[in-house]
């Protein structure tokens, strides 16, 4: 029995030592594979998409706070943040059980500040919008300013700003170079993190961008534009302002009168730091100064004596497309000078320069000064004028500012006044009219039968030609007339004797026939014949056409109705008729007829009416 025993131990043995070798298995306890990314770094309420994506392992399971999210080994997720603590987890889990997790907490409040920000910079609290910064000794908590607005250090950078420029907020020149970090950043454009921007060996304090010899930290402690030499555009460099004029360089009217300190520093005799220079109870701004004003390069200047800054606003300019009748008058010898103003003044004295090598044989002692008239369209005499012959100017004194030019007039008269007249009737080539003759019965009894009138182109006794008949019906009484029509008579250009014949027949019973034949010279010659149909006479086109005077008279082809080829007709440029006060005629002319391009523009004269605008 005791040998039975022992023998089934050792079966038993070897039966559990043979199962443990056929039932060999392995433990799998490793996390499946996960990596998740932001691509939302600071969600906030204004903004509050928040978004991640990453690769799981594949055949893992995806869950992001507790809910299955569907992927093919990478996935995309996106959700929303609220007011308050947002935990964001990631969970994979494979077929063995195995998990791995990726959490990540947002603290929002409303102060677009990232919650590691206020956590790890600002000390302030990532779930209050207006709470208190731990790295100071005020208490901001709840003093109605949001954490991203407030300005711990005072640099007029709020905490925002910093955050995104990389600043310290606490310190209001991070870089230590003595230029504050809104200096750097709204002025000189330099960096708020190193003190030598662009490593050249000079730090940001000592440059000068804008060569005005104002250092980026002296203009720095004058609030001026370090990138601008004169931040008030006043005309003053920040220099001069500082350091010789001491004005202001923030305000081009230092001293609030009205007249900018360039202005009075140029006049010399009203100060830029005194409203009432002259103490009058006048302001500078509104008082009256001499002021002397030249254009070198045209020959011209002019001392005006006006209120207010007549520097902004007075002009002396060439005139290079003045007032065509003007300019088309003999004997100029300066150019047309524009004297323009904008701003009231109270008188002024006008200089204009000529040259000698125009005078062409001219008297120099005979030339004058002219203004350009407005209101009249015509040239002014300036009275009072002053002829310097030494240094070749005219000058005299005027309120009036327009164009201003320098001419001898000897030649004025003879070209502008002409022997003109425009007649009422113009006659053309083969226009038809009607010639009338008054019948005269001079006998002593009446003629009671219709009176046969015949007329002719010369004597019908000598060849004159047959131009028709008109028959007076009803007879003449005793000592009576009427008149025989022929009509449609066709004009020619030359002069022709019309002859009438009457009772060519002698049907009549006369004492005598001696008195039945009689002529009269039909003349449509230059004087009211149109040869060419553009409306003007041949005689106005070959004897010259008056306008405006002392405007020169106007000479055009009297065989050509567009003499200067500009598609326009003679007449059209003519204008309109109109008379002096003396009843005398003139042509108010729209442009020359004899010259095509008469508007100085080199474009035809179709479109161009002669029209001039003078500032006063």
């Amino acid at each position: 029995m005791g040998l039975a025993k022992v023998s089934a131990r050792r079966n038993i043995r070897w039966i559990w030592k043979s199962f443990e070798e056929d039932n060999e298995c392995t433990i799998n306890n490793t996390p499946p594979a996960l990596n998740v990314t932001e691509l939302t770094d600071n969600p906030t309420l204004e903004n509050p998409a928040y978004r991640i994506n990453g690769t799981i392992e594949p055949g893992a399971v995806l869950t992001l706070n507790g809910s299955a999210v569907p992927h093919s080994g990478s996935f995309e997720y996106t959700m929303n943040v609220t007011e308050g603590t947002n935990i964001i987890t990631v969970t994979a889990t494979d077929a063995a059980g195995n998990t791995a997790s990726w959490t990540k907490t947002r603290l929002v409040d409303t102060d677009n500040l990232p919650d590691y920000y206020e956590t790890n910079v600002t000390g302030t609290d990532p779930l209050n919008n207006d709470s208190d910064s731990s790295k100071t000794a005020k208490n901001e908590a709840g003093n109605d300013i949001k954490d991203h607005i407030e300005d711990f250090d005072d640099d007029a950078l709020a905490t925002y700003a910093e955050y995104r420029l990389g600043s310290n907020p606490f310190k209001a020149d991070t870089d230590g170079d003595t230029l504050e970090d809104a200096y750097e950043l709204l002025a000189t454009g330099t960096s708020l993190l190193v003190p030598d921007t662009d490593g050249n060996g000079i730090n940001d304090p000592a440059e000068d961008p804008d060569n005005d010899e104002l250092t980026n930290l002296d203009e720095q402690a004058l609030r001026t534009n370090p990138r601008n030499p004169d931040t008030d555009r006043d005309d003053i460099s920040d220099k001069d302002e500082t350091k010789s004029y001491h004005t202001n360089p923030l305000n081009k009217d230092t001293d609030e009168d009205e007249l900018t300190d360039d202005i009075e520093i140029a006049l010399g005799n009203s100060n830029p730091l005194v409203p009432d220079t002259d103490g009058d109870g006048i302001p500078d701004g509104r008082d009256s100064f001499q002021q002397q004003f030249t254009n070198t390069s045209i020959g011209a200047s002019i001392q005006i004596l006006g209120s207010g800054n007549l520097q902004k606003t007075m002009e002396i300019r060439k005139d290079e497309s003045p007032y065509v009748p003007v300019a088309m008058l003999s004997g100029i010898v300066s150019d047309f000078i524009d004297f323009n103003a904008s701003s009231g003044f109270e008188s002024a004295t006008v200089r204009v320069y000529y040259n000698e090598s125009r005078l062409n044989g001219s008297d120099e002692s005979g030339l004058k000064l002219y203004y350009f008239d407005e209101a009249s369209n015509l040239p002014v005499e300036a009275p009072g004028q002053q002829v310097n012959i030494v240094s070749n100017y005219i000058e005299a004194q005027t309120n009036h500012l327009s164009m201003w030019f320098i001419a001898s007039n000897t030649y004025w008269a003879d070209q502008s006044n002409v022997q003109w007249n425009h007649p009422d009737i113009i006659y053309s080539v083969g226009d038809k009219i009607n010639i009338k003759a008054v019948v005269h019965n001079t006998g002593d009894a009446a003629v009671n039968d219709n009176v046969l009138v015949d007329f002719y182109a010369g004597d019908p006794d000598a060849g004159g030609s047959y131009l028709g008949s008109a028959t007076i019906t009803g007879g003449i009484s005793q000592g009576g007339s009427k008149t025989a029509v022929l009509y449609g008579y066709t004009i020619s250009s030359s002069a022709v004797d019309i002859y009438v014949k009457v009772d060519p027949l002698k049907s009549i019973t006369e004492k005598s026939e001696s008195n039945n034949k009689a002529y009269k010279t039909l003349s449509i010659g230059p004087q009211n014949f149109d040869s060419d149909g553009d409306g003007l006479t041949d005689a106005e086109e070959t004897g010259g056409m008056q306008i405006l005077d002392p405007y020169r008279a106007i000479y055009t082809d009297p065989y050509d109705d567009d003499t200067d080829d500009d598609g326009l007709s003679d007449r059209e440029e003519m204008g309109t008729i109109a008379y002096y006060s003396s009843g005398k005629p003139y042509y108010s002319i729209k442009s020359y007829a004899d010259i095509a391009h008469s508007d100085s523009s080199f474009k035809d004269d179709r479109k161009f009416v002669i029209y001039r605008r003078f500032t006063c």
